[in-house]
This record gives structure tokens, C-alpha cells and sequence, in this order.
């Protein structure tokens, strides 16, 4: 139960981060901000995976469904980026901070691995700071 928890909370997260970083980043760099606001491969990397996907009989999906939960910091914390994001985040290194005590659990959840109670906690706690970040910065 923990884990289907758990699942669902970061599920939730991941859909909304997606979301608002598509949307704060076409906002300030348009359509292909993708190919030219994110690290080095990572754009090659997203077109790979969709293409792999739909190949194999997948749906179409826009391209960020792609990115990988290790994507989200580089992009966010990217120089020429962080200007749109610091006003929601505040600080570069709580985004990093938050992200990194993540993404062991996010790992373990998804490969059905025993959480603890204190993970469990962990979970709720960052995916509400990150959360509520993200629904305020939507409301600019």
C-alpha cells in the first residue's frame, strides 16, 4: 500500500512538473524551446524515446512525456533558465536539494521495492513543497 501510494503521488508530480515546465518555457522561448533550452542530448534523447515508442505501437505523445525525472533539475536550474523558475523555486539548490532526496525513493517505488515509513513521509513531504511551488507559479 505504501508503494501504490507512493506511485501515485509521484505519478502526480511528475505529470505536473512536465506541464508547467512546458508551459513556462514555450511561454518565454516558444515552441522549440525543447531543442534549445536543455542540456546537451537531452532533446536527441526525448526524440529517440518517442520515436522508439510510437515505432513499437505506442501513441502519440507530446515530446516532453519523454523526459526522465533526472531532466527536470538541469533544465530548471539551467543558467538562462533559472530566471523564469527562481521567483517559484526561490532557491537553486532547495529544487536540487528536493530532487535528490527523490529520486532514490522515486527509483525504488517504481521498481516495487519496500518503502519505509520514513520514505513514505519523505515522499508526501517534498511532492507537497514542489507541489504547491508549481501550483503558485501556474497562477503568474
Amino acid at each position: 500500500k505504501r508503494t501504490e501510494a507512493a506511485y501515485s503521488q509521484l505519478l502526480r508530480l511528475e505529470v505536473m512538473l512536465r506541464r508547467f515546465i512546458d508551459q513556462h518555457m514555450t511561454a518565454e522561448f516558444g515552441d522549440k524551446w525543447m531543442k534549445s533550452q536543455t542540456p546537451n542530448n537531452t532533446y536527441d534523447g526525448w526524440v529517440d524515446k518517442k520515436r522508439t515508442a510510437e515505432q513499437a505501437g505506442g501513441p502519440v505523445m507530446p515530446l516532453i512525456a519523454y523526459a526522465d525525472f533526472t531532466d527536470y533539475v538541469p533544465i530548471i536550474t539551467r543558467r538562462d533558465n533559472w530566471r523564469i523558475f527562481k521567483p517559484i523555486f526561490q532557491r537553486e539548490e532547495s529544487v536540487r536539494e528536493s530532487f535528490q532526496r527523490l529520486h532514490p525513493l522515486r527509483l525504488a517505488t517504481m521498481h516495487a521495492r519496500f518503502l519505509t515509513q520514513d520514505d513514505e513521509l519523505l515522499i508526501l513531504v517534498e511532492v507537497r513543497r514542489l507541489s504547491r511551488a508549481i501550483r503558485c507559479g501556474t497562477k503568474h
